[in-house]
């Protein structure tokens, strides 16, 4: 990695931020997404324990 390289291999994963703890010095985190998917996971897992999805609204008759 550096400004003489030709050509770098960047892991989504990193790019994105979707991974927690070490970040590799040689990608740049663009985003920070890993909480966000954490949130919509955890609210999901909820509505589903608490009845609330899926409602009729998202069933087939």
């Amino acid at each position: 990695a550096g400004p003489h390289c030709d050509g770098q291999v960047l892991v989504g994963h990193d790019l994105l931020g979707l991974t927690t703890g070490f970040h590799p010095r040689f990608s740049k985190k663009y985003a920070d997404i890993a909480d966000i998917i954490k949130a919509a996971i955890t609210s999901y897992c909820s509505e589903v324990r608490t009845g609330k999805f899926p409602g009729p609204e998202h069933t087939f008759k």
